[in-house]
């Protein structure tokens, strides 16, 4: 019998996250999931296979005395993941031109800063077992520039970082890789709200998309999972675009 892997997920009660995780729960893997809310932690849990006995925790990485004591509860319970996906991440508050040194510090600290940190606590770990699978959800706004100015330097730190660590850590049996998406769409999403605030804008997006739509999170919820599952380590070091042919 194989040995059950344990699997972080950041952000995970909604949109890509939570389809990470249903995607991840059809696999024999031991789940880790957190977010802030916590009425979305529940609803999330409920969508998923008990028999793994996945485990969320609610705070706020980006605070960091929350995510210190989400790391401490983890080492409590003895959970180390063998594997984790960075999936939080978002835009913030003013980022635009000019773009202003706190809202890039903003953004670096969201979409970089704490992904840093929960790596650098449990790559230890990892190479102790000679074993991990890291992946960066990044963005094709990183190397297209087509999206905010500090959101688009953060992606790109990310997209160095994976080069840099894979360089480093392959040799351990640990891969480091990022998933460059294009939009995808779902409720709760940015593309979900200009559909219904700016009609004509939404439908011009979509026209211009080949394959006649945006992604669904599903859709970028197996091909990671597939990645993180992989235990092949070709993939060390790949900056991976999944945009459906835009």
């Amino acid at each position: 019998m194989l040995i059950q892997k344990v699997a972080l997920i950041t952000g995970s009660s909604q949109g890509l996250g939570l389809e990470l995780a249903k995607s991840m729960g059809k696999r024999n893997v031991r789940l880790i999931l957190v977010s802030r809310s916590l009425k979305k932690l529940e609803n999330a849990l409920k969508q998923l296979p008990l028999e793994n006995k996945p485990v969320t925790l609610h705070g706020d990485l980006t605070d960091d005395a929350e995510l210190q004591k989400i790391i401490d509860n983890l080492k409590q319970q003895e959970l180390y993941p063998d594997i984790i996906i960075h999936n939080l991440g978002k835009n913030v508050e003013g980022d635009i031109f000019p773009l202003k040194r706190e809202v890039l510090r903003k953004s670096m600290h969201i979409n970089l800063e704490v992904a840093l940190e929960l790596n650098n606590v449990f790559l230890p770990n990892m190479m102790k077992k000679q074993f991990g699978r890291i992946v960066h959800i990044s963005s094709d706004g990183s190397l297209t520039g087509k999206c905010s100015p500090a959101y688009a330097a953060a992606k790109s730190a990310i997209n160095a970082y994976v080069k840099s660590a894979a360089r480093h850590y392959t040799k351990h049996n640990i891969m480091f890789c990022a998933v460059l998406p294009g939009i995808f769409e779902h409720e709760d999403s940015a593309w979900a709200e200009k559909k219904r605030s700016q009609p004509d804008y939404y439908q011009q997006r979509i026209s211009q998309m080949p394959m006649g739509r945006f992604a669904h999170p599903s859709e970028i919820a197996t091909y990671v999972t597939d990645l993180a599952c992989n235990t092949s380590i070709m993939c060390a070091g790949s900056l991976i675009e999944l945009t459906g042919g835009y």
